[in-house]
């Protein structure tokens, strides 16, 4: 039987898409068995999704105004206190 690193491993590798057939009938088995390995593959599988179909179906486009806010964010977090 798989330990939780190795079924989390397996997840990642296959980004929330696992084949029906029985290749990984081991991770299968844990899944069922582990419930955090379980949310960790329902989370990574909508992260999956949301990576191949995100809500515009396109590049995100930014207001300028928003990219220079977020530059002097990023500044002020970065400048040495």
């Amino acid at each position: 039987m798989l330990n939780c690193r190795q079924a989390t491993l397996l997840i990642e590798r296959t980004a929330g898409q696992l084949p029906r057939c029985g290749t990984l009938l081991p991770l299968r088995v844990h899944l069922r068995l582990c419930p955090l390995c379980s949310r960790y593959e329902q989370q990574t599988h909508l992260l999956a999704r949301l990576v191949r179909y995100p809500a515009g179906h396109g590049p995100v486009q930014l207001r300028e105004a928003f990219k220079t806010q977020l530059r002097e964010q990023i500044r002020q977090r970065l400048r040495p206190e």
